[in-house]
């Protein structure tokens, strides 16, 4: 599945199941290239109600060790104390079943 296609079932996902009133952010893309923020997110998420971020990365399930990976060595080495008001999340499609499962890392 193509991460454009991963970006619209996230966002229908999201809005349907958590938040209503919630802000979206993706990491810019131009013509085929694309940065992730801070190397390592996909998008952050600002609730309007709660002022509540996170910081998400969304991947499909064979990739989601990867991704753990390197979010939790990009946190390692960001911070020396887990920063207080932030969330770092990752979600994964699992095509199989249909499904998103989220973790907090």
């Amino acid at each position: 599945m193509k991460e454009k296609d991963l970006k619209v079932l996230f966002e229908s996902f999201l809005r349907k199941s958590y938040y209503e009133n919630i802000v979206f952010w993706w990491s810019p893309a131009f013509k085929h290239l694309r940065w992730d923020i801070f190397g390592v997110f996909d998008c952050v998420c600002i609730s309007t109600q709660s002022g509540r971020i996170e910081f998400i990365q969304i991947t499909t399930t064979p990739n989601t060790a990867a991704r753990r990976h390197k979010i939790q060595k990009w946190l390692g080495y960001t911070f020396d104390q887990r920063p207080t008001g932030l969330n770092f999340l990752l979600y994964s499609w699992d095509s199989r079943k249909g499904i998103w499962r989220g973790e907090t890392l």
